[in-house]
């Protein structure tokens, strides 16, 4: 395939990833980050110096926090499906 599509639950690996050139784009969910959690603005720098797209996906309560990461650097962001 022309993509390959990874879940990441171990931030600490995303610098890695980032640095090794395994990420184009990286999702950030906002709902999905344990505690504590790497400085989200430092990741969107990291990602923003190797030419990797950050996506915010923030949850109806993450809406401010979602508008100054993209602020800070990072691309867009959306809205989290609602859980059913």
């Amino acid at each position: 395939p022309d993509y390959h599509i990874r879940i990441q639950t171990d931030l600490s690996a995303v610098p890695r990833d980032i640095e090794g050139g395994a990420l184009d784009v990286l999702i950030l969910d906002l709902d999905a980050r344990p505690e504590p959690v790497c400085d989200p603005v430092k990741l969107i720098e990291a990602c923003r110096q190797h030419y990797v797209a950050v996506l915010i996906m923030a949850g109806d309560e993450q809406v401010a926090e979602a508008r100054q990461l993209v602020n800070a650097g990072a691309w867009d962001s959306f809205s989290k499906p609602p859980s059913i």
